[in-house]
């Protein structure tokens, strides 16, 4: 016979998971921004990264914005999956006082396996989300490290392009201090 302390404890523990999927959810919505900051700065950029004419840009380019994506609709779905086992149903537990009225023992052992039963589907549900924000939190570090070095690429080309458009500035200027003596005819 179970009584009202044991039947706490499991309540408890139960809470505890609920905890945690409240957590995730947190978490989950956390990185779903950071990932829709991401992709607002592509659009924002996205003129000056279809201007760049070299191919060795776009390879990383592209990865990262697909892993960017994977992140996002994996960060999706485990917040679509925000449903948590209910302890029992209230319904259920009525229409089982309408065929007699069951003793306090009785009530909470009925009780402590409902409880058992919604922990073990909710920690299974968390597990799965859990697992979804990892693999997401890993493409989203795929993503920048591919963002970063992208970046990398394209400022090294506006660095060289700022450095022949300097030199080409220069000679100009030489030619033109330079004075060219007038024609005798």
């Amino acid at each position: 016979m179970a009584t009202k302390l044991q039947y706490d404890i499991l309540r408890s523990v139960y809470s505890d998971q609920l905890a945690r999927c409240s957590e995730l959810m947190q978490r989950s919505q956390i990185y779903i921004g950071i990932c829709t900051i991401i992709f607002s700065g592509f659009g924002i950029k996205l003129n000056e990264i279809l201007a760049c004419n070299l191919w060795y840009f776009y390879v990383p380019a592209i990865f990262a914005i697909l892993a960017f994506l994977f992140a996002f609709f994996t960060l999706l779905i485990s917040v679509r999956s925000d449903e948590s086992e209910s302890v029992c149903d209230p319904k259920e537990v009525v229409s089982e006082f309408e065929q007699g009225i069951p003793t306090d023992e009785d009530f909470l052992n009925d009780r402590i396996i409902d409880i058992s039963v919604a922990w073990q589907r909710t920690k299974k549900l968390n597990d799965i989300k859990a697992l979804a924000i990892r693999k997401a939190v890993t493409f989203l570090i795929i993503g920048l490290i591919l963002a970063f070095f992208s970046l990398a690429i394209y400022s090294t080309k506006e660095m060289k392009n700022d450095k022949k458009t300097e030199f080409y500035k220069e000679e100009s200027n030489k030619k033109k201090s330079q004075k060219i003596p007038p024609k005798d005819t």
